[in-house]
C-alpha cells in the first residue's frame, strides 16, 4: 500500500497493517449489528493509521522524504475515526428512539 510494505520495520508497515485490519472489522460490521466493541476496535485501528503516517511523516527513514502514501494513510485514518464515530453516534439514536 503505498511503499508500506518492506523488509525493515517502518512506522509505515504499522499504519499498513492496522489498515488491513480495519478493512477487515469494517467488513464484520456491514455483516452483523453494530456494537460497541467493534466501533471501539475500528477507532483504535483508525487512530494506529494516524499515528503510523504522523510517526512515517515526521520521521522518515534515513536519506528519504515522505512521498504521497502517509498522506492517503492520514486522511483515511483520520476518516475512519469520523465515521466509526458516526456509525455509534446514529445506531445509538436509533436505539433510544425506537425502544
Amino acid at each position: 500500500m503505498f511503499g508500506g510494505w518492506g523488509r525493515t520495520m517502518r512506522w509505515s508497515v504499522l499504519a499498513t497493517v492496522a489498515a488491513v485490519l480495519g478493512l477487515g472489522v469494517w467488513f464484520a460490521l456491514r455483516r452483523g449489528a453494530v456494537r460497541w466493541s467493534w466501533v471501539a476496535v475500528e477507532t483504535a485501528l483508525g487512530a494506529i493509521v494516524v499515528l503510523g503516517a504522523v510517526l512515517s511523516i515526521v520521521r522518515p527513514p534515513p536519506f528519504t522524504r515522505p512521498w504521497i502514501g502517509p498522506w492517503f494513510a492520514l486522511a483515511a485514518g483520520l476518516l475512519t475515526c469520523a465515521a466509526a464515530w458516526t456509525t455509534w453516534v446514529r445506531t445509538k439514536e436509533l436505539r433510544t428512539t425506537h425502544v
